[in-house]
């Protein structure tokens, strides 16, 4: 995708001032998937006040009832969709890609798998995922 944007266009900010936009890009996804991650999981933090079930950041709000209803449920989507594919994406990489060949080309995403995997040796690409589950 990355790269398709680059050959298209080339004098994309991008194009001219970075050689490889994968590493700026991937700083950014990584920055963005911190912060849905943590954001997501301070959404779906319950407290006990008063024997009262409520929103750990807001104790007015009652956890899973009213308004509260509509961003747990959002965030549930987030973290089904975006936090747990991801990191197992790249933790089980050639099985993925072996299997899904059939739905679409993973292999397209190539350099942005070595963005994020190529500081680790073959054996150990695994620890890529293991950064992203630690942040």
């Amino acid at each position: 995708m990355i790269l398709q944007a680059v050959r298209t266009y080339p004098n994309w900010c991008f194009s001219k001032r970075v050689k490889a936009p994968f590493g700026a890009v991937c700083t950014i996804f990584v920055l963005c998937y911190t912060d849905i991650t943590s954001i997501s999981l301070k959404i779906l933090n319950p407290a006990t006040v008063g024997g009262k079930l409520v929103m750990y950041q807001n104790g007015a709000v009652e956890f899973f009832k009213g308004k509260h209803i509509a961003y747990a449920l959002i965030a549930l989507l987030y973290i089904f969709v975006f936090v747990i594919p991801f990191p197992v994406t790249l933790m089980f990489r050639p099985f993925i890609t072996k299997k899904c060949q059939c739905l679409c080309n993973l292999n397209n995403l190539k350099p942005v798998y070595d963005s994020f995997q190529g500081v680790f040796k073959d054996e150990y690409r695994w620890c890529s995922a293991f950064y992203f589950v630690c942040r």
